[in-house]
This record gives C-alpha cells, sequence and structure tokens, in this order.
C-alpha cells in the first residue's frame, strides 16, 4: 500500500512540474559552516569530501580533503563520484563548473542568521533531512529566546568585536570589526549590546588604532582562532593595556573568545551568542 501511495504522489509531483530527487548518499562539502551544517543534521556518515578547513566535528577530519575553499581541486571532487555538492553562494564560478560536468550542486547563502536558518532549511530538504533540520532549528530558536529573557532588563553597552589584526605584531593598524551588515551584528544586538561601530553597508571594517580612541567603547571582543598559536590569550590582554585612557580598557571589560566556532556562519553560532551574553552579564556584576 505504501508503494502505491508513493507512486500515486511522485505521478501527481510530476504532473504539475515537480521532480523527486533522490536523497544523496555522497555528499561534497566545500565550506567548514556546510560540514557543521551537515553533521548536525546526522549526514555525517554521507559525507565523503570536505575542504582543508573542515575540522569540526572531528569524524570531519576522516573525509578527503579537497583543497581550501577557494582553490577545490576539482579533479579529485570528481573522482569521488559525489551525488550532491553543497557550497556557498560566492562559489559562482565553481557551481558553473561542476554543473557543467553534470553535478548536482546546492547553493547556500551565509551573510545574516537568516542566510544561515536558510541553509539548514535547504540542505535539510535536498538531503531528505526536513525533520532534523526542524529540530535543529526549534532548538536555535529556542536558546535565542533563552538569551533575550537573561538580557531583557540589563543595559545595552557599546561594544566592538574585533575579528582580527595583524599576527605577528600583535599590532592595532587595521583590525577588521563586525560592522553594522552581517550576522555578527545581529549577534551582538541579540546580545543585548549594541554595536559601536553601527554604520550600515559594511560588514567587516578596517579600524585604525586612532579610530578605536575616537569610538571608545564600553567594551571589547576579540575573537581568536585557535590556529593562532602567536596570540595567546594571555598576550591579546596584555596587548590591549595599549590603550589606557579607553574606558573598556579602565574596567577591564576586554574579553577574548577563543575558537573557530565564533568565525563560521553555521549551527555553531548559538554557543558564540551564549558566550557573548555571559560576558556582557559578567561585566554588569
Amino acid at each position: 500500500m505504501r508503494l502505491i501511495h508513493s507512486f500515486v504522489l511522485a505521478f501527481v509531483l510530476v504532473g504539475f512540474g515537480f521532480t523527486l530527487d533522490p536523497a544523496p548518499k555522497r555528499i561534497i562539502s566545500l565550506a567548514p559552516s556546510l560540514t557543521e551544517t551537515l553533521f548536525s543534521l546526522g549526514l555525517g556518515d554521507r559525507v565523503v569530501g570536505v575542504t582543508r578547513y573542515c575540522d569540526y566535528p572531528e569524524e570531519a577530519k576522516n573525509c578527503t580533503q579537497l583543497g581550501g575553499i577557494l582553490d577545490p581541486n576539482l579533479e579529485l571532487i570528481l573522482a569521488l563520484k559525489p551525488d550532491l555538492v553543497v557550497l556557498l553562494t560566492a562559489h559562482k564560478d565553481l557551481e558553473t563548473r561542476l554543473k557543467k560536468v553534470g553535478l548536482r550542486t546546492l547553493s547556500t547563502p551565509h551573510q545574516s542568521l537568516e542566510d544561515i536558518h536558510r541553509t539548514i532549511e535547504l540542505v535539510g530538504k535536498a538531503c531528505h533531512a526536513q525533520k532534523e533540520a526542524e529540530a535543529l532549528l526549534e532548538d536555535l530558536a529556542n536558546r535565542r529566546t533563552a538569551i533575550k529573557k537573561l538580557r531583557s532588563t540589563n543595559p545595552t553597552p557599546n561594544i566592538l568585536v574585533v575579528l582580527g589584526r595583524d599576527a605577528d605584531t600583535n599590532s592595532f593598524e587595521g583590525m577588521y570589526l563586525a560592522g553594522g551588515k552581517g550576522f555578527y551584528h545581529e549577534l551582538i544586538e541579540l546580545a543585548g549590546a549594541n554595536n559601536a561601530w553601527n554604520e550600515p553597508g559594511v560588514s567587516f571594517p578596517k579600524l585604525s588604532a586612532e579610530g578605536l580612541l575616537s569610538l571608545n567603547p564600553d567594551g571589547i571582543i576579540e575573537l581568536v582562532s585557535r590556529f593562532d598559536t602567536k596570540r595567546t590569550e594571555e598576550k591579546v590582554l596584555e596587548s590591549w593595556q595599549t590603550f589606557a585612557a579607553l574606558d573598556a580598557v579602565r574596567q577591564k571589560h576586554i574579553a577574548i573568545i577563543a575558537g573557530d566556532h565564533a568565525l563560521r556562519p553555521g549551527p555553531r553560532y548559538i554557543l558564540f551568542l551564549e558566550e557573548l551574553a555571559h560576558v556582557l552579564t559578567k561585566w554588569e556584576n
């Protein structure tokens, strides 16, 4: 009976112009955030290829490495015979090349929180894991609600989130910030703070030391990759003492969040949001 129902459903969908793609069994991911999404949806056993930067979860390291995010090895991709290649909207040229050789692709957005949630939906649908996608999205929504309740009665300080600066000299010239556009800006507001750099339209502005002094934020969060061995938490915190005139330095409102979960537009953004809310609450107590 189920077989008959499936056949009838397929016939009706085709009649209305829809086609049913089979669930992919050999998936290639071309971004760390996408790899994390696939594993979060329980699809890790189907992932056969990833980039060299896809190191989470630990099981992802067992997959064949295909090069970088911007320079994947096309020959190796073809050799793995994938039935789905998941990539970013920024991979337009690569997607065109993959389609020309007959590979099925899924292009996903990655600029905002809505994009991250949309990507979870798209991957879930393409891989026949809609229930898992719905469960993940519900968990993320519940945790965002909990943070909103935690922070709803607190003041809203002006903070800066520093995404990167010179690792060799630990210099403050050429700092890259979370700007007034993109998912970092959204996370700052969800955590109950204001973005000290609130000019719209720029996702990752570059700021000089003089610009930092003029902004004079109430608090500063610096994100450090775990691969950045030259900049330990102690060294980074010590380097901020250069700016003794800053309110954030005088009040000891400088915090380091280490780990690549804070640097990737994937489902683990919720961990960064929870850490950010915790830091803000700690500063206020």
